[in-house]
Formats: structure tokens, C-alpha cells, sequence
């Protein structure tokens, strides 16, 4: 029965209040007797209290709100017919407010749709009576929904819509439906608005320290908000409403009882309709492996799915009718095995039985590691949820495929629809897909050089012209010839696989490519004295990681091996007489890997520093030309130690971590970046034997992440600016293949 079929019963407000102490009497004799809570009289009892009629119009506002949350909770613990009976009353209550009886109409008509029924006269009632308010919004979207689904139209041809959102702050495809957004800016700020910038609300100041990580909810009537852990405190969930009021915390990962694992890497998904939270861990190494389901209402959670050693849940989502969970398993190294995805039956976010794998990615033996690395599959569920939105290989390419899902059952292979680097996806309850795509903006590099004076201050910065990446991302690392006048640099093929050595003149521009790597992970630095390029290239065969170095002439090409190591090595620097080099086990911005020094008349390399042993530290370091210092960035803080054995000392605090600073090649200064007094972008140098920092010019962009490199005799200084969250996020819209008879 609908809200305009029902009737309302009149009752004087004192039998009202004797029926319901009479009734909830009678249930406590129940209760009493029979030793179990009865499913009927509690949400029953609780009703009749509140239709007792309040004697003022001041007590009057204050039971509708309560009225209202009461229906609410009802609602939230699957108790549909006595929130039904308390929107009603609420909605027929002509002392209450607009905004209230607009709510609790909304409220309604989800209730009648989760019973399976129509809503479409309390939608229509809400259009009609309520257009000025919120609700209105989107009981307009759900008549849509509803009049395509009885009047169905001719699917229309698929549309790509670009999102232009870098001018708004931090955000990715969940954070946005294609019209509205919430976004973050460096300060900790969260803020929520639509996409065109014209209106924005604070939502959430995060604390300093705390990375801003959130998640908004379908509807975008809630964010959760994820704290990683810190020294200050274990990783915990908080949520807060849209308009930045009623936070709370809603788990935290403590002795109580720890769902994330006491580690930063875990990920979180809203069901549709806003009353659970997904929680699942996707660090491989922690001891926590669980797929967790929490209640919004009040917190409480119970294990959907445990993840045995050896594997780790990538991807989880609900589907939108809240029938399945579809999870993603990949198996520890990635390289060496497919992902699977699994559908697990729910019903009122319990488990109905045992997970079953409806997917497995294609055998990938043979291919380059860079692919065989890419194993996640997963996006989300579309939002008609039939089908599960799916990335793989497509001819080699990465694309988007939708798996056809049918109660629980595919029954047919996945159905090609785009090609796409696409590394995350979200579906809109409008029906569009937003994703983000790597492929056609990779990691984009700018390079400026400038010149010192006689009172060692930089001027004169000038844009240098590099080629950066094509089609993935590729961190050039550009260093100077020994005579300044040249810089050698990596750069991307047209084989994504592959990787070229370029050789660029400064005063002509012009470039010429003096090597072709046959490996994707390809580090490269000028010597000091010779004309020559040092090159550290990485390859895998047969399940393990090696490194040859390579010493390549500027002047001809030829190339030399001088070297084999295993496991990974990237070159930091050379000594002044080119008879040492400085190495890392490892990548830049992946943590403080061992820093090396291999010795070339011997071929010995020893270990001259090793990395934090806290996890969760990430930061860089630099070896002076002379061996003697070692610098660091970790976090805000610039530190340094003399070698073999100093202690750490801090020379700078509250500077920005990007990675912009070096040792200069006298081995007394570090330069590094950092907002000025003004809070303008400018560089710095302080010596290494620690003192008061000195600017000495101005930062030629604002970009946070890259490096900074000398030439030889000090005089110019290179600086590389990266974007690594650069992408782009698309809206596509009509994609779903038209339904099989």
C-alpha cells in the first residue's frame, strides 16, 4: 500500500500513550516468558511511542527530528514496515517542517523499493509538495530511472565525457558522479562542491601529519574517512555527513579487536545504499587477511571472506541490489600468477553461502614484466548490476570488458567496450561509468636550468625541452655532461617496454638518441670526467631481478658491460675519478633503499648505508661525490650524517618532501626547495655540517616531486619536475551492451 492508499487514524493523545504502555507492557511479559526478544514487538512498541501527539509547537519540532532518526535506525537495522509506519506519520504531520517531512517522504519511498515495491507516487508526491528542497533532486532522478525502466528507450551510442578537475584540488573517480566532487588540497582541507568550481564547502579539516584519504558514500550523503596509521595513532574509520557535521568514529584498529592490520594499506567500499562498509587489507605482508564487513549504523562487523598466506584482496564492491559482494584475490608475487575475482551471496549484510570464482585473467607467460605486474582486474559492478566492470589485456593493450552476471552466475564471456589504461572505476548511480586512464597522459616531466652568480644566487632559469614518457610513465633523471654544455636523459619508446638514452644539447636543443635499452627499467647518469654514460638496466628472467651496468660512450654509442648484480640497482652519482659509483637496491619515492658503493678497479661493492627499519618511512637519499656524507629527506625533514658511522642530524624542518635537493659537487652545501617567508616557492642551501638556511633564488614551478642536479663544476643547476598523478578521469556513459533474450 502506497502513501496516498493509506489512511491516517486519528487517536486522542492520552489512549495513544495508554495503548503504547499497555502494548510494550504486554511485550515485556513476552519477553519475560518466553526468554527471546520478539522481531514484531520492539519495533512495534517503538512506533506506537512515537505517534504520541506533543502538546506545544516547540515540543512538536524537536519529536519530529527524534521521530525521524528513530525511523531512521529502524530502517538501518532492517526493521522496514515500523519505519514506514514513522515516515508516514511524519510526513502526514502538518506541525513539522518542510525539510523533515521531505526527508521522511524520501526515506519512504526507499523502504517501499527495498520491499520490492513502486515508489513512484511518493516520488511524484515529493516533486509536487517538496520541489524546493533537497529530495526533490533525487526522487527526479529515480522517476527517470523508473520511467525508462517501464517505457524503455533504444540505447544510445556511447559517449566519453573528459572531467576537468585539476583546477578543483587532489581527487579520483570515486570522489565524483560527473557533476558533483569532494576534493582535497595539501593543507588537509576536504571539501565538497560540483565540478565547474562555482561552490565549495569545507567538509573536514584533516589534522597535520594525517594524509587526506577519504571516500564519499553513492549518494553523496556521507564521506568515510580513512586515518593511516601514524606515530600518534593506530589506522582508524571515521564518517561525517556532507555538510561537514556528525562525525564519528566508526572502528579503529586497536586491541579490541583489529580489522586493517595495523598498516596503511587497506581499502574501503560503500554499499549502495549507504549502510555497510567493505574494509579489506591489501598490504601483502601483514598478518591481518580478512574481507570485513562493517554496519554504518553502529559499527559492529564480522569477517565475510579470510584470505589465506600467500594472497591478498585487491578490490571489493558491493553489487547495488546488496545481493553480492564481488571480490578480487591476487596471488603473492603478482607477476607469477592471474587475478580471480569471486562473488559471495549477502542477504541484510550477512554471508548466504560460499564464495564463487566467476573470473580468472588470461595466462600472461611470456609477456614483459612491466604486464605481467598488472594484474588488477576489478573495477566496480554497473549500476543496473548486470554486469561487473573488468580491465585486462586486450591485444596486448589494457581495456575494459564487462562480464556479464546473472544471479550469481556468468554464463557467458566478458564483452569487449573500450580500450584504456584504466586504474580505477566507479560507477554512478546515474548510470555512468568514471574512471581514471593512464594511457593518454603518463608521467609528464618539466625540466629548467639556471645559472649561479658571483654571490651564489640562481638566475636566469630556462625551460629546457624533453621528451618525458610515451606511454607510461618514465622518470628521466636528466645529468649534465662533464664540460655543462650537454644533458643525457631517459625517455619512452614507442615500445612501451622499452626505453631510449637521449643525448640533448642545451644551447641548440637539438637530441639524438645514443642508446636503445631493450628493458623498461633503465637508469642512466653522465660520468664526471669522461664523456660517457653510466646505465643501470634492469631485467627479469626466469622468475628473478638482475642489473647489468653499462657504460655507453656519448661520442660513438659503443657499449660496455661492466657489471651483473642481482636483484635491482639504480646509479645515484660517480666520484670525481670515475672509479666509484654510488648505487640503491632499489627506485626513487619507494621507501630508503641500501645505498652501495661499487668499486670499478675491483668490482667489490659494499654496503655504505642501510634503510629505516620503521615501516611505513619513506624518504631519499643522496651519497656526496667524496663519500663522506650521506643526505636524507624523510618526511619534512632534511637530515644528514657523515659516513662510515655519524649520527643523523637535522639540518631543516618543515620543508617540502618532493625530493628536490643535492649535495653540491664541493660536498659542503645541500640545496633542496621549500616555501619562503612569503610562502613563495624558492630554493635554499644549507651546509652540511648544519647552520641557518640561506635563499639563494627563486623555484621556477610549483611542482612538489622531482630532483635537483649540478653540473660538474657547480655553476648550473638542472631541475626536474614530475606530475605523478597525473591522469585523466573520463565519464562514460551508454557503454552496457543491450540486454541478450
Amino acid at each position: 500500500m502506497n502513501q496516498t492508499q493509506r489512511k491516517t487514524i486519528h487517536t486522542k493523545p492520552g489512549s495513544t500513550k495508554r495503548f503504547a504502555l499497555i502494548f510494550t507492557a504486554a511485550c515485556g511479559l513476552v519477553l519475560s516468558r518466553r526468554g527471546f526478544a520478539s522481531s514484531i514487538c520492539l519495533p512495534l512498541a517503538i512506533a506506537s511511542l512515537l505517534s504520541v501527539q506533543p502538546s506545544f509547537a516547540q515540543s512538536a519540532s524537536i519529536s519530529t527530528g527524534a521521530q525521524l532518526q528513530a525511523g531512521i535506525e529502524q530502517e538501518d537495522f532492517g526493521h522496514l514496515p515500523a519505519a514506514i509506519d514513522v515516515y508516514q506519520k511524519i510526513a502526514a504531520d502538518a506541525s513539522a517542517s518542510r525539510d523533515v517531512r521531505a526527508k521522511a517522504l524520501l526515506r519512504l519511498a526507499g523502504c517501499e523499493e527495498k520491499l520490492g515495491r513502486h515508489a513512484k507516487q511518493v516520488y511524484e508526491q515529493i516533486l509536487h509538495d517538496y520541489a524546493d528542497q533537497p529530495a526533490a533532486a533525487f526522487a527526479r532522478k529515480r522517476l527517470a530511472a523508473i520511467q525508462q525502466q517501464e517505457h524503455p528507450v533504444q540505447r544510445g551510442t556511447m559517449t566519453v565525457r573528459k572531467i576537468d578537475w585539476s583546477g578543483l584540488g587532489d581527487m579520483g573517480s570515486s570522489d565524483t558522479d560527473g557533476q558533483r566532487a569532494i576534493f582535497s588540497n595539501p593543507n588537509g582541507e576536504v571539501f565538497f562542491g560540483d565540478l565547474a568550481g562555482r561552490s565549495r564547502r569545507l567538509i573536514y579539516q584533516f589534522p597535520s601529519g594525517d594524509e587526506p584519504s577519504c571516500l564519499p558514500s553513492r549518494d553523496f550523503s556521507m564521506v568515510a574517512l580513512r586515518f593511516m596509521t601514524s606515530t600518534r595513532h593506530p589506522s582508524y574509520i571515521a564518517l561525517i555527513k556532507i555538510d561537514g557535521t556528525s562525525y564519528r568514529e566508526l572502528v579503529r584498529d586497536d586491541a579490541a579487536g583489529s580489522i586493517l592490520g595495523g598498516t596503511s594499506d587497506w581499502g574501503i567500499a560503500w554499499s549502495w545504499d549507504g549502510r555497510y562498509l567493505l574494509v579489506y587489507p591489501t598490504h601483502p605482508q601483514i598478518g591481518v587477511r580478512h574481507l570485513t564487513i562493517v554496519s554504518v549504523a553502529d559499527g559492529k562487523r564480522h569477517v565475510l571472506a579470510s584470505v589465506e598466506p600467500g594472497r591478498r584482496v585487491n578490490k571489493a564492491a558491493f553489487s547495488p541490489d546488496g545481493r553480492f559482494v564481488a571480490y578480487e584475490l591476487l596471488t603473492i608475487p603478482e607477476e607469477l600468477a592471474p587475478a580471480r575475482e569471486y562473488l559471495l551471496p549477502m542477504k541484510d549484510g550477512e554471508p548466504q553461502g560460499d564464495p564463487q570464482m566467476v573470473y580468472q585473467s588470461p595466462s600472461r607467460d611470456g609477456e614483459d614484466p612491466i604486464f605481467k605486474g598488472r594484474r588488477s582486474v576489478l573495477r566496480d559492478w554497473t549500476s543496473d548490476g548486470a554486469f561487473l566492470a573488468l580491465c585486462d589485456l586486450h591485444l596486448g593493450k589494457p581495456a575494459l570488458f564487462l562480464l556479464p552476471v546473472k544471479e550469481g552466475k556468468v554464463n557467458a564471456p566478458p564483452e569487449f567496450v573500450r580500450y584504456g589504461d584504466i586504474q580505477s572505476g566507479h560507477s554512478t548511480m546515474n548510470g555512468a561509468f568514471v574512471y581514471q586512464d593512464r594511457s593518454t597522459k603518463p608521467v609528464e616531466s618539466e625540466a629548467f636550468v639556471g645559472s649561479f652568480d658571483a654571490d651564489n644566487h640562481v638566475r636566469d632559469w630556462q625551460r629546457v625541452e624533453i621528451r618525458g614518457g610515451i606511454g607510461l610513465g618514465v622518470n628521466p633523471w636528466p645529468s649534465f655532461s662533464p664540460d655543462g654544455r650537454k644533458i643525457a636523459y631517459v625517455a619512452g619508446d614507442e615500445d612501451p617496454a622499452k626505453r631510449v638514452l637521449i643525448l640533448q644539447d642545451l644551447s641548440t636543443g637539438q637530441q639524438r638518441i645514443l642508446f636503445h635499452s631493450q628493458t623498461n627499467n633503465e637508469s642512466c647518469r653522465f660520468e664526471f670526467q669522461h664523456p660517457a654514460v653510466l646505465c643501470a638496466s634492469e631485467t627479469f628472467n626466469d622468475g628473478r631481478w638482475s642489473t647489468d651496468l653499462n657504460e655507453i660512450s656519448a661520442d660513438s654509442g659503443v657499449m660496455e658491460r661492466l657489471e651483473t648484480f642481482p636483484g635491482p640497482r639504480y646509479i645515484l652519482r660517480t666520484s670525481e675519478d670515475d672509479r666509484t659509483f654510488y648505487l640503491s637496491s632499489g627506485v626513487p619515492f619507494l621507501g630508503i633503499p641500501p645505498i652501495s658503493r661499487w668499486e670499478r678497479d675491483s668490482h667489490q661493492e659494499t654496503v655504505i648505508d642501510l634503510p629505516l627499519h620503521s615501516e611505513g618511512e619513506g624518504g631519499q637519499e643522496r651519497p656526496s661525490m667524496d663519500g663522506h656524507w650521506i643526505v636524507r629527506i624523510l618526511e619534512h625533514d632534511l637530515l644528514a650524517r657523515s659516513l662510515p658511522e655519524g649520527e643523523w642530524k637535522t639540518l631543516v624542518s618543515g620543508i617540502l618532501p618532493g625530493g628536490h635537493f643535492e649535495i653540491t659537487p664541493d660536498c659542503h652545501w645541500v640545496l633542496f626547495h621549500s616555501f619562503d617567508s612569503e610562502g613563495k616557492h624558492a630554493l635554499f642551501r644549507v651546509r652540511v655540517t648544519g647552520g641557518e638556511p640561506e635563499r639563494v633564488g627563486d623555484f621556477p614551478t610549483k611542482e612538489e616531486w622531482g630532483g635537483l642536479f649540478f653540473s660538474p663544476d657547480g655553476h648550473k643547476v638542472l631541475t626536474l619536475t614530475m606530475q605523478y598523478n597525473n591522469y585523466d578521469i573520463w565519464a562514460l556513459e551508454n557503454f552496457e551492451p543491450p540486454a541478450k533474450k
